[in-house]
């Protein structure tokens, strides 16, 4: 079936305007951004102490001061948002569930398949518009909690790195949903099968016996943590170094690429 760019907007509009209407779209951003920012209050916990020798050199005690703050600011971001990944794993498989399987008994799948646009892209923008909304609202969240507790002093290198693994984590978590949805038609099993399945892996993943080639691909928010703070290296009896970082993301990337692409497949071969 034929499709061009004035169908694909077409669509994007009408799954906005049924799955997303203004006032839900407002109060998923909101919530999200409000549980990331509260997240982040777990910084009033670090604190730094400086002592005054004699003979103390200003300039040397600036340069310890920035540095320090550096240090504590990246570090202070790393738990919190660990944190609010274990809030996504309970609210993806909600939207997932309730936008994509749901519209298998709705009607509201059909519709879609009415508009002269692919399969394809009707299942990645539904699967799309749920990574969209969670990873920019949880960023969002953590960016302006991060400008109030350590403004202009946010260690770029650490934000990003925490940022991106945090994408690619929402990514797997709603490519997996994504494909439970497919298979299974139904809002319930992909809701509680969805949160049961991760909440059972991330536990398992975050004890120090899991074996690091399977906790990088599927819990690469956690390398991320360990790269950036070195107590959790030792509680994992590892160092984790920038490779480990590069390695668990770029394999969790392709892990939800390969799940979205089995879920695309069944899908073109369902009747609807």
């Amino acid at each position: 079936m034929p499709e061009n760019r004035k169908d694909i907007f077409n669509s994007i509009r009408l799954e906005r305007n049924i799955s997303y209407p203004f006032p839900t779209i407002v109060s998923i951003v909101s919530i999200f951004i409000i549980v990331a920012a509260y997240s982040i209050l777990g910084i009033g916990r670090y604190n730094m102490s400086f002592y005054l020798s004699p003979g103390w050199n200003s300039t040397a005690i600036t340069e310890k001061l920035v540095e320090s703050v550096n240090t504590v600011s990246s570090r202070a971001i790393a738990f919190p948002i660990l944190d609010f990944v274990y809030v996504v794993v309970l609210l993806v498989p909600l939207l997932i569930a309730f936008n994509l399987a749901q519209g298998y008994s709705n009607g509201q799948m059909r519709t879609l398949l009415s508009y002269p646009i692919r399969r394809r892209t009707v299942l990645l923008l539904k699967s799309g518009l749920v990574i969209l909304l969670v990873s920019s609202s949880g960023t969002l969240g953590v960016l302006f909690s991060l400008l109030y507790f350590f403004p202009f002093s946010i260690s770029l290198n650490s934000f990003l790195i925490l940022i991106a693994t945090f994408w690619i984590s929402v990514s797997l978590i709603a490519s997996t949903c994504t494909l439970l949805a497919v298979v299974s038609r139904s809002a319930r099993i992909t809701a509680f099968v969805g949160m049961g399945l991760w909440m059972v892996a991330l536990s398992d993943l975050s004890m120090p016996y899991t074996h690091p080639l399977l906790r990088y691909p599927l819990f690469p928010i956690q390398v991320a943590v360990s790269y950036i703070d070195s107590s959790v290296s030792v509680f994992f009896r590892e160092q984790t170094t920038l490779f480990d970082v590069i390695f668990g993301s770029g394999s969790a990337l392709i892990l939800s690429v390969a799940l979205l692409i089995l879920s695309v497949f069944i899908f073109k071969r369902q009747e609807i």
